[in-house]
């Protein structure tokens, strides 16, 4: 019937609009969210439409240890004997290595980004269903 095809139109139309939408808040509010340092992981931050699906996302290789911590590992020097850095107190420590815990590093940014829009966008999405008038 004519309804039935004006309020699929309508609604695919409408939801799509509204997912690019949201796709772009949840960038925003990532990129607000990003603790941020030389602001590189940042400017990397961004969305992409493909058919139906929106992706926000970014490429720097930190950035999953950023949102999720890292996992435990050892540094240790490349050129020297010792590892050099100052220390709490402002002397210089040397070590041979330095044991790097499981998870620090941890500050999310892209899922509490999501977590925060997505009851917006759902909103929107209610509105959507029940707003068609023919």
């Amino acid at each position: 019937s004519k309804f039935i095809t004006g309020y699929h139109n309508y609604v695919v139309e409408e939801t799509d609009k509204s997912r690019k939408i949201h796709a772009y808040l949840i960038e925003k509010t990532a990129k607000s969210k990003v603790a941020v340092d030389t602001s590189r992981l940042k400017t990397s931050i961004n969305t992409q439409h493909k058919g139906n699906e929106s992706t926000v996302g970014t490429n720097v290789v930190y950035a999953r240890a950023r949102e999720f911590g890292s996992k435990a590992y050892v540094i240790k020097p490349k050129k020297a004997n010792f590892l050099r850095f100052k220390g709490r107190d402002g002397n210089w420590v040397f070590v041979k290595k330095v044991n790097y815990p499981a998870g620090k590093g941890k500050k999310p940014f892209l899922i509490p980004a999501f977590e925060e829009v997505i009851p917006k966008f759902e909103s929107d999405i209610e509105r959507i269903l029940s707003s068609y008038d023919k």
